[in-house]
């Protein structure tokens, strides 16, 4: 996966969620990047998107 710059042009959701915990596991953090080809953060341990936008 490739990350994106932080404070982009994405979404106010996307810049407001990045950096928080991940609801998903324990230690994780979500980072802005893609999942399945949309914007979104995604853990940075697990992968799991904590939002992303289609």
């Amino acid at each position: 996966m490739q990350r994106q710059e932080s404070g982009s042009d994405l979404h106010p959701v996307i810049d407001a969620l990045e950096g928080t915990d991940c609801s998903f596991c324990d230690g994780g953090e979500l980072v802005q990047d893609s999942y399945k080809g949309n914007d979104a953060v995604v853990c940075d341990v697990c992968g799991t998107p904590g939002a992303q936008l289609w």
